[in-house]
Formats: structure tokens, C-alpha cells, sequence
């Protein structure tokens, strides 16, 4: 941990001065400070990755959250209000996705990913309802079509993927919508979130 031990001094009652108080307290902030950011290694709170930033910037994680249900009645595929993240050009990342949606047996549930021209997405899918296999493979050009467990059931689903840009910056976006329409809401819920590395 970054900070050096308190010396204790004697002193009249109660027997601590005034600035080994001061200094204590400052070593408490650090320890606080150095857990947060794993900072196991004897330095300092902004050396903890290598990546090459400002002070306290950390742009390479990115974290989105759905703060609200959003809902869709329609296999028209369009882009999630929230799960979207910004790429630069010739950059490397890696990407999950958490969602928890609802849906009618018939309506279900597909996704999609819009990239930058010339980037490359791939990824899985661990899809519990998925015929013959609960994993889906699949690329920056897919439509994947995923299953539900009815109406009243809140289906949980992973996605993992890489994204290799080219030399095209722009956003990588969630789609989704239902795979057959329905006028039941499909509902993709609150809490469901995506989570961005970049990696080079």
C-alpha cells in the first residue's frame, strides 16, 4: 500500500499529537483509496494498468445499465436506448452483455449488433432455451434469434464478444426486437447491462 506507517510519538494526554492524528487519518483515505482501485502492488492509485491516460480517466471500461424496462411489439430490429458504447479507429475490445427480458413464447426474442464500417464483432451467446445447444455463435453480420420461457418469465441471457475496428470510429450498438410480431410487449428489463474493455 502506498503510504508509510505512523511513528507513534509520546505526549501529553490524551497522548497523540494533533499531526500523527492528521496522519493517520490520511493513511486511512489511502487504504480506502488503494482498495478500490486493487492497488496491491506498492503504487500509486493511477498505476494499477498500463494503459496510457490521463490521471483518474478511465475511458478504456465502459459500463452501460438499463435504468428503466424498455419495450418493443414488433420483429423490426432498433437500437437499445442504452447499450451502446464509442469506439475509436484501429482499436481492440471486449464486450458483455447481461440481459433479463420477458417475451411470449411466439414473439421471442432476437439481436443484432451495428458496428463501424470494417470492424469486426464475434461472439457467443449462452442461450438457455436454444434448440439442440444453449450456445450461439455469431458475427457482426448476424441476426440471432434466441427463445423465451413465456410471457410471465424472466429469461436471463449472456453475450460475450471481441471487436476488432478498422480504420472507421463510430458506436457499437445493441439491436433487438421480437422474432415473430406480436402485439404482446417484449420487454427488455431494468438492470440489464453491458460491460466494454478496450484491450489495445
Amino acid at each position: 500500500m502506498a503510504f508509510t506507517p505512523t511513528v507513534w510519538t509520546n505526549g501529553a494526554p490524551p497522548g497523540i499529537s494533533k499531526a500523527e492524528l492528521d496522519k493517520l487519518g490520511s493513511q486511512y483515505a489511502q487504504v480506502f483509496t488503494d482498495i478500490t482501485h486493487a492497488d496491491l502492488g506498492g503504487v500509486t492509485t493511477d498505476q494499477h494498468h498500463p494503459q496510457s491516460h490521463a490521471v483518474s480517466d478511465h475511458s478504456d471500461i465502459i459500463v452501460a445499465s438499463k435504468a428503466a424496462d424498455e419495450t418493443v411489439n414488433n420483429d423490426t430490429l432498433q437500437n437499445d436506448d442504452d447499450l451502446v458504447f464509442a469506439v475509436g479507429v484501429n482499436e481492440n475490445w471486449v464486450v458483455d452483455l447481461y440481459l433479463f427480458y420477458t417475451s411470449t413464447a411466439v414473439a421471442d426474442f432476437k439481436f443484432k449488433f451495428s458496428v463501424p464500417a470494417g470492424c469486426e464483432l464475434e461472439g457467443i451467446v449462452i442461450d438457455q432455451f436454444h434448440a439442440g445447444s444453449n450456445t450461439d455463435n455469431f458475427d457482426e453480420g448476424d441476426t440471432v434469434a434466441c427463445g423465451t420461457a413465456g410471457a410471465t418469465t424472466e429469461v436471463y441471457r449472456q453475450i460475450h464478444a471481441t471487436v476488432r475496428v478498422a480504420g472507421t470510429a463510430g458506436n457499437v450498438q445493441f439491436q433487438w426486437a421480437q422474432d415473430t410480431t406480436e402485439a404482446t410487449d417484449t420487454k427488455l428489463k431494468e438492470g440489464s447491462a453491458l460491460v466494454a474493455r478496450k484491450v489495445s
